[in-house]
């Protein structure tokens, strides 16, 4: 007969001592990315090619469509490394970070394109969304196959123009191999979330001293929990999933943006939970990424607007923005998941073990940061911490100078906090912005001392991993 995870494991749920940790990273594949994703690298080439346009002797514009030029080859990167089954995605990343123990994040995407039910439309056409993506990048390789003929022009320039043309028909294979998730087949939505959940359950028995994945949990799938009959939420669907109760999953993941709010009434009785038993939750915690494609939604919880809290049980009204602009992502952000909503979930569970990741990145300011910051640097009257088990990750930082001013403002302020730093590659959603995952490791290494990698990689995650810790 043969041992089961748990035989494989002993008593342990944490890798070996000694061992780095990874706390943040992804290996899920195509089938749970979407034709959106797409639609934003036709989008970012469009830019890239529009700004070259406008570049003739213009050197300063010249470089700005070589920069922007760079983010679409590293987001084409991205996307053909999503084509890799999960296990071919754990290789690629091991050979980045040799020696390490990876704690992959599920990303369930129920609400991604989910509507509210009395909307017309109210499922998304990928196939519109395709027609979309084939336009933007007919007319972007028409348009720099007329660049690259122009007469008087720099090596460079035209050098870019075929460049631009080159990733256009790359972005084409892409969308001829129909690998994205589509979500419209005859009417209904396709859920590739169990399939997801499967296969890292399968990679996980497999490898079980290497992998310790987290659990995606959107309080709006009805399999994950049962309602009582006295109101109460029972939720062993989820926990059973828990590596202490015969799964393989070490805690939970959340991804509020895609249309929930962290305050919603199962995921208080899933924080007791947690806080109860140890459980370490990740939540992201970003102005930026992926958020739900509703304009209306049904909430329950609480939202933020206008620089407070409010309780809400109905329907949620954002403004109308186009698809993929940049105010309506960050508008939906902020609405559902800005640190103030984290801030009422740790009131009412101070001892609640949560990363709240990403340490708030909001492009363009240190907002979030600093409210993130005041969590953790706050105090009880007696001295102690008021969220000792609250923590952060530096995942996807990326660049050196940023994690360098992060470093300055707030790590080396207050040595005890230190000890709640986490590191977290967000493979392979960092290949995003940069093409090359030892040039972002890199970064950490040159920013930070030795000491204090060691604390990052593998002190800090342990204790976060710990049911005791």
């Amino acid at each position: 007969m043969g041992k089961t995870l748990q035989d494989k494991l002993g008593d342990t749920e944490l890798p070996s001592p000694g061992k780095r940790i990874d706390i943040h990273c992804h290996f899920f594949n195509r089938k749970e990315l979407s034709v959106f994703m797409l639609l934003d690298i036709a989008r970012m080439l469009s830019r890239a090619e529009l700004t070259l346009r406008e570049s003739r002797r213009d050197v300063r514009r010249e470089r700005e469509a070589q920069h922007l030029s760079r983010g679409v080859r590293s987001a084409l990167l991205f996307a053909v490394t999503s084509m890799l089954s999960p296990k071919r995605i754990l290789g690629k990343l091991k050979r980045k970070e040799e020696g390490f123990a990876f704690c992959p994040l599920t990303l369930d995407l129920y609400g991604l394109t989910r509507k509210q039910e009395d909307e017309e439309d109210a499922l998304v056409n990928t196939d519109r969304l395709i027609d979309l993506v084939r336009e933007e990048v007919e007319k972007v390789s028409e348009r720099s196959a007329k660049l690259s003929e122009e007469k008087g022009q720099t090596l460079g320039r035209r050098g870019m123009a075929i460049e631009l043309r080159r990733m256009g028909g790359m972005l084409k294979k892409l969308l001829s191999k129909r690998a994205y998730h589509s979500t419209w087949i005859g009417g209904k939505t396709l859920d590739g979330f169990g399939r997801q959940v499967e296969e890292m359950e399968r990679l996980t028995r497999e490898r079980p001293t290497e992998i310790f994945p987290f659990y995606s949990v959107d309080p709006r799938r009805e399999s994950n929990y049962k309602v009582r009959t006295d109101g109460t939420y029972d939720l062993t669907p989820i926990t059973s999933k828990l590596r202490r109760n015969g799964g393989v999953f070490v805690g939970f993941k959340l991804y509020t943006p895609l249309g929930y709010s962290p305050t919603h009434p199962m995921l208080m009785a899933m924080y007791a939970y947690c806080e109860r038993e140890g459980v370490p939750v990740i939540a992201h915690v970003s102005g930026s990424g992926l958020t739900t494609l509703a304009n209306r939604l049904w909430v329950e919880g609480d939202v933020y607007e206008d620089g407070k809290v409010k309780e809400v049980r109905g329907v949620w009204r954002f403004k109308e923005r186009g698809l993929m602009s940049r105010e309506r992502v960050l508008e939906h952000c902020e609405t559902l998941n800005h640190p103030m909503l984290w801030e009422k979930v740790l009131r009412r569970f101070p001892n609640l073990k949560i990363d709240l990741a990403h340490f708030g990145h909001l492009p363009g300011t240190t907002a979030w940061t600093r409210e993130i910051w005041r969590l953790m640097t706050e105090r009880r009257e007696d001295g102690s911490w008021a969220f000792p088990n609250l923590y952060t990750d530096l995942s996807n930082i990326p660049t050196e100078e940023g994690l360098r001013r992060m470093r300055e403002a707030f790590f080396v302020k207050e040595e005890d906090l230190k000890r709640r730093f986490l590191y977290g590659s967000d493979y392979y959603m960092n290949m995003i912005y940069e093409r090359d995952m030892e040039e972002y490791a890199e970064h950490f290494k040159r920013v930070f001392t030795s000491e204090e990698w060691d604390m990052m990689t593998i002190e800090n995650p342990r204790r976060f991993l710990s049911v005791k810790g």
